[in-house]
């Protein structure tokens, strides 16, 4: 099942001087057009993609990270105390 087609797509590319049709210049910088192959996607595969792509959330990330921090600190916390406890008592080298 095709989910999608190969077709030629005209893209702007930055080029060193002024922006040629159709392309316009961005921030300053001139623009030409090339012509390239790409696969386009149909309208309902390209929905589906769109989702299982969803953006990063950066905060959700920032939450994983902290609690696997604060996991390795806290055992590498726990590690040294009992070593402490047990050191003294004979029964760690």
């Amino acid at each position: 099942m095709s989910a999608g087609a190969l077709a030629q797509v005209v893209v702007c590319v930055p080029s060193g001087g002024a922006s040629v049709a159709p392309c316009v210049d961005l921030a300053g910088v001139g623009q030409a057009p090339t012509v390239q192959t790409a696969y386009l996607l149909d309208q309902y595969q390209g929905a589906f993609y769109e989702q299982a792509t969803s953006a990063f959330d950066a905060s959700i990330g920032a939450e994983f990270f902290g609690v696997g921090l604060v996991g390795v600190v806290v055992a590498w916390m726990l590690g040294k105390s009992v070593r402490m406890v047990l050191k003294p008592l004979g029964l760690l080298p």
